[in-house]
């Protein structure tokens, strides 16, 4: 399969990992910034 083939499948999946990955990542960014310095 081609790139134009599997576009939507790159973009479905990105989407998906933003939905489901970004709560984490925020969180981890609180944590991290939360540590003494």
């Amino acid at each position: 399969a081609g790139l134009m083939e599997s576009f939507p499948f790159i973009i479905l999946a990105f989407a998906m990992w933003f939905l489901f990955a970004n709560p984490f990542v925020g969180a981890l960014t609180a944590a991290i910034s939360a540590l003494p310095k």
